[in-house]
């Protein structure tokens, strides 16, 4: 795998934003650690840090030059849930709701298998939930749901280098 290209993660950081993955802070602590690194600025890093509002961020993504690598955003975004789910900081349940909300990309046919089998399996756990309450069947229902993470998210294993630190993901 090569590295992210600026395009790459800014049209990740798009994906993220647009799906509300990510808050504009994150965004734009970003942006102001690539004005730290570089001696002159890019136009579209710098309407990137002074943006306020989704629709400035989005303007100033779109901005950055150069085309994307395929599947390298959605990589970098699925690799910053990974971390995140990992270090304990989202819940099976959460990352689900994400992933399974994640529009305007196209997931691996595997992935995108996966997506489903995870949403089914939360689906099944609370009708179970619901019929029983809280009881053995149901704990090992949820289980089963929170088991089938890993498979989602570890394909994407090999970006987590390449997540900027500021990508925050959030519920």
């Amino acid at each position: 795998m090569t590295t992210p290209t600026q395009k790459d993660l800014a049209d990740s950081f798009l994906v993220a934003v647009l799906n509300g993955v990510v808050d504009l802070a994150c965004v734009r602590r970003w942006a102001d650690r690539l004005i730290e690194d570089s001696s002159v600025p890019e136009v579209w890093v710098i309407d990137l840090a002074t943006s306020k509002t989704i629709a400035q961020v989005i303007t100033a993504l779109n901005a950055c030059d150069g085309a994307s690598t395929e599947g390298t955003p959605l990589g970098i975004l699925m690799a910053a849930i990974r971390i995140k789910w990992r270090a304990g900081e989202l819940h099976g349940m959460e990352v689900r709701t994400i992933v399974w909300r994640l529009t305007g990309v196209e997931f691996p046919s595997a992935v995108d298998h996966q997506r489903s089998v995870v949403e089914v399996l939360y689906e099944d756990a609370e009708a179970v939930s619901v019929q029983l309450g809280s009881c053995a069947r149901t704990d090992r229902a949820f289980q089963r749901a929170d088991d089938a993470i890993p498979a989602l998210l570890d394909p994407f294993r090999s970006f987590e280098p390449f997540v900027p630190p500021e990508y925050d993901v959030v519920p």
